[in-house]
């Protein structure tokens, strides 16, 4: 029977003059053979043709009647279908009657009167203890009072969720009347010039359509769950999922699952309410909730932000979080939310692209199918939101206390810049990307990163041009070698292309060898071992035949002569000793003191630079060089040296 009403509702959903005869007797037949044991199943599809039905006589209100019973009736019922019927229902009263807040009011009473004894009229209180029904002496009686409790909240929250659809169709209808009015009354001006005249100066259709969508917007905001029938189990709500985040012991999972779908459906009817339990929704999404009602709170808050963005942006980035749930349903529910509102424009999307991105590595197959469907969306719509995204998205990637991979990064970067495919903006991006590589310090991460979106760009001639030109501002950053590796796949890359391009290729090939080999140059000069200190020039003693002397140095045949003095043994006045002498020690410094005082500057200097290279000479080759003899320096001078520096020995 299932089946076959399924294909009825499908054909007369289509085409309802498909049926010679009334379908309302048959469906009343069916409705009433059933006995204790209810279908359903059956129940719902025979709400959704009378849902359909455009022409409702009075036989359909009686198969509503009827419907309605047998849904009073299930009242308490273990089936889970139960809520489909109940669902199936309500929608019904409010496609197919008039006054479908009547009808609800008593529906809702009749629930409370079998759930609460003491409730003998809209006045009655609910008590919090009476939710505490784990410690009832009968757990039969426990059972059967939490079971109608679920259904009267799910009946109360759906309920509430109508109400302001109705009221969005009767504003609807008022717009499409004032349409109409308008239409008419421009018609009807030229006739009667003063009568337009004067309704312009009271206001017109104008002032009365608007004071009726105020009157509408109020009764939607305060009366619907502040002063109604249904505000009577708000307070219940909110006592639920309270002792859902603090108490330890766990109510049952359908009385959580409900009075939280119902909490979001009260939370889209009124905005003070949505204010007031914001922070209770995203306490239960962080709690420890399961994950269809994770799943819940998610799609409502979707609606929540389509409804009161102002109201709901302080949370959005709570909504991001749930793309690394641990459960895989919630993470596609959340990518599928967000997919929803960014195409739809009721949702910026922002560095929060970095967060979808993490998605392309996922476990599940589908997932990462839907995050690329995803992105080529996002391309279609407007190719430049990729384009103003990718710098901030690399930026927060390339982190160093960021949680993202080098492989997600990766499949992140090769996905989005394949839509990157313009000219102009391969060009811009060159630019932006080498000034973040040049700003960006010691973070060796985000170097590596933007030199690898560099590479995956299409590079056209002007593009090239700009890469060479900004050379000097990520010329540094070529001593690693992972960068530099990215650089040159690009000359690989273009290598074969017009001439035009060859040319620019060659010349950025070039700077990069040249800025290879100094990074190599470099870095050998950081491996190799610190030489010792150079010491300054000494005069050694006469035994050590291998040191070269200052009078050497200045004057060999000189200082030949003066060594020859000392092996000769003169005395002095001073006691000089007759053997070998004291070893002296005279820096190069005491020599061009002597020659600053004499205005020689320039010839000492040179004396000095000479001598130092002859003793770098020694060192290196193992054996001494004799110096170019000087052709340009006064007699004087060197007289002066050779007698200065005998005294000097003398002493």
């Amino acid at each position: 029977m299932r089946s076959a009403l399924t294909l009825l509702r499908i054909s007369y959903s289509r085409n309802q003059n498909c049926f010679q005869t009334s379908l309302d007797e048959t469906f009343s037949k069916i409705l009433a053979g059933f006995g204790s044991s209810i279908d359903w199943i059956v129940v719902k599809e025979v709400g959704l043709i009378v849902e359909r039905t455009k022409d409702q006589d009075r036989s359909t209100q009686e198969l509503s009647k009827t419907l309605l019973r047998l849904l009073v009736k299930g009242h308490g019922c273990n089936d889970n279908e139960w809520f489909c019927a109940a669902e199936q229902i309500i929608n019904m009263i409010f496609s197919g009657q008039s006054d479908p807040e009547e009808t609800c009011e008593q529906l809702v009473r009749k629930f409370s009167e079998f759930l609460f004894t003491a409730a003998n009229g809209p006045n009655a209180k609910i008590e919090p203890s009476s939710m505490e029904i784990e410690g009832s002496s009968n757990s039969q009686d426990a059972r059967e009072f939490e079971q109608k409790l679920v259904q009267l909240l799910f009946i109360v929250g759906h309920i509430a969720i109508k109400l302001i659809l109705h009221i969005d169709s009767i504003e609807n209808q008022l717009k499409k009347l004032k349409s109409e009015w308008e239409t008419k009354e421009m018609a009807s001006e030229s006739q009667n010039e003063a009568h337009a005249e004067l309704d312009k100066i009271q206001g017109g259709i104008e002032a009365i359509f608007e004071r009726r969508v105020e009157e509408l917007h109020k009764l939607a905001e305060t009366s619907i769950v502040y002063k109604n029938l249904l505000s009577f189990f708000a307070p219940a709500l909110k006592k639920i999922c309270e002792d859902i985040i603090e108490s330890k012991d766990r109510a049952s999972v359908v009385l959580e699952r409900v009075a939280v779908l119902s909490l979001c459906k009260y939370m889209c009817v009124s905005v003070d309410f949505c204010k007031e339990n914001l922070s209770l929704l995203f306490g239960l999404l962080r709690g420890r909730t399961d994950s269809v009602t994770k799943m819940n709170i998610i799609i409502a808050f979707g609606d929540l932000i389509h409804r009161y963005p102002n109201v709901t942006e302080p949370y959005t980035g709570h909504l991001y979080g749930n793309l690394k749930d641990s459960d895989p349903a919630v993470r596609k529910t959340t990518l599928m939310v967000i997919t929803h509102l960014v195409l739809n424009d009721i949702l910026k999307l922002k560095a929060e692209i970095c967060d979808l991105a993490v998605l392309l590595s996922d476990p599940e197959p589908k997932i990462q199918n839907l995050v690329k469907l995803f992105f080529n969306e996002l391309h279609e719509k407007d190719a430049k939101i990729i384009y103003n995204l990718l710098p901030e998205a690399i930026g927060r990637m390339s982190r160093a206390d960021s949680s993202f991979s080098e492989e997600t990064f990766v499949l992140f970067a090769k996905n989005i810049m394949q839509y990157l495919e313009k000219d102009r903006f391969s060009e811009n991006l060159v630019e932006k990307l080498c000034q973040r590589m040049k700003l960006a310090g010691d973070n060796l991460k985000e170097v590596r990163n933007v030199a690898f979106c560099i590479s995956l760009l299409s590079f056209n001639e002007r593009a090239l041009r700009k890469l060479v030109e900004l050379f000097d501002q990520y010329k540094e950053r070529l001593t690693d070698n992972i960068v530099m590796e990215n650089f040159r796949s690009i000359v690989s890359r273009v290598k074969n292309k017009k001439v035009e391009v060859k040319n620019i290729v060659e010349v950025f090939e070039a700077r990069l060898n040249g800025a290879g080999t100094a990074a190599q140059d470099d870095d050998r000069k950081r491996r190799k071992p610190r030489k010792e200190q150079r010491q300054p020039l000494q005069v050694m003693s006469e035994g050590n035949q291998s040191s070269n002397t200052m009078a050497d140095i200045v004057e060999p045949s000189a200082a030949s002569q003066s060594r020859g003095n000392k092996k000769g043994g003169k005395a002095t006045a001073g006691g000089r000793r007759q053997g070998g002498r004291r070893k002296t020690r005279r820096g190069v410094e005491d020599f061009l003191d002597d020659d600053e005082e004499e205005n020689e500057e320039e010839v000492v200097e040179s004396d000095n630079e000479e001598a130092m290279e002859i003793e770098e000479d020694s060192r290196t080759r193992g054996k001494p060089r004799a110096p170019s003899p000087p052709t340009q320096r006064p007699r004087r001078l060197r007289k002066q040296r050779v007698e200065m520096q005998i005294e000097d020995d003398d002493n």
